[in-house]
């Protein structure tokens, strides 16, 4: 009797942790397998940057998890080192008033620091075109340009302006406004991003200004330096079913994380679209499982030339 009292004692205990195991698996099991693709993609892309090394990279990397485990799945984790430009300051002064800048990352060598406090006239140059720049001491000056310019900074930095600050009105949100101005030569010419809002409410009415100057005088800063930092990819596997079939491997491999072209605005719910197919084709997997077996690895660094998926 003693013996079967320890025997349904032991039962009763293993039933207890059975249950309380799957009150705390069910809530995040219900919310992933609740979440549509779009909601998927409106999470992914609410951590407003999730280029490597940023906290909304972290974010990207606990949903992931968080969501393969609630498939019931078991997700491990791989470390590894990865440079990126960390901003540590980046400011504007115009007539005695300072604004915080926002850097544009096009150089894909030079981290476009000022050097210390840059200084200079600051004109309006519309698209920057030729006849845009005519009549005007673009020499040593600051240049406000029209972020539809194509790579027209470049026509301004050969005539020695020292900075560009590229205003965005925002009418479309293509990424290839950005992408036509990357450089891949080491130039240490600085360019920075506002919205035309933000344009207005520092200068002013700044296209109406005289011959496009409008001010004669304004200072940037900007601090920007390289540093490794730690950045992951997850993995999981679901087994085949088939005895045979389930030796193969199938691979399917989306990144998580964001191209910053201008730093600290980077939500990328376009290139969500990729990672949140993969996380609902999980758990359609982790539902059904298939034949063979499935690898699914979710990389960052996608942006340092797919560092992720290469290491």
């Amino acid at each position: 009797m003693p013996h079967l009292r320890r025997s349904v004692l032991h039962l009763l205990q293993a039933l207890i942790a059975m249950l309380v195991g799957a009150v705390l698996l069910v809530p995040s099991l219900a919310l992933s397998r609740e979440m549509a693709l779009e909601e998927v993609i409106s999470e992914l892309s609410s951590y407003e940057d999730r280029s490597s090394g940023t906290p909304g990279s972290a974010k990207a990397a606990s949903f992931i998890e968080q969501y393969f485990s609630g498939l019931g799945l078991s997700p491990e984790t791989y470390y590894f080192p990865i440079p990126i430009r960390e901003v540590r300051h980046s400011s504007i002064t115009v007539d005695g008033r300072s604004a915080p800048l926002q850097p544009l990352l096009n150089n894909a060598v030079t981290p476009q620091a000022t050097d210390g406090i840059l200084s200079g006239p600051l004109y309006w140059v519309d698209r920057g075109n030729l006849k845009d720049l005519d009549r005007k001491k673009i020499k040593d000056a600051v240049l406000l340009m029209d972020l539809n310019s194509g790579g027209n900074w470049l026509t301004a930095a050969s005539l020695g302006a020292r900075a560009v600050i590229f205003v965005d009105h925002q009418i479309t949100r293509a990424n290839i406004f950005f992408q036509e101005k990357e450089e891949l030569s080491p130039i240490q010419f600085p360019c920075f991003w506002m919205t035309e809002t933000q344009a207005t409410e520092l200068f002013g009415p700044y296209r109406e200004a005289p011959n496009g100057l409008v001010s004669d005088a304004v200072s940037l800063r900007a601090e920007i330096v390289w540093k490794n930092v730690l950045e992951k990819n997850i993995y999981c596997v679901i087994e085949g079913r088939d005895p045979n079939l389930s030796k193969q491997l199938v691979i399917v491999e989306a990144f998580y994380d964001s191209t910053a072209h201008v730093a600290g605005r980077s939500p990328g719910a376009d290139e969500s679209i990729s990672i949140a197919t993969m996380l609902k084709l999980a758990e359609h997997f982790s539902r059904q499982p298939p034949s063979r077996s499935f690898l699914f690895v979710a990389t960052s660094g996608h942006a340092q030339s797919l560092h992720g998926m290469r290491d």
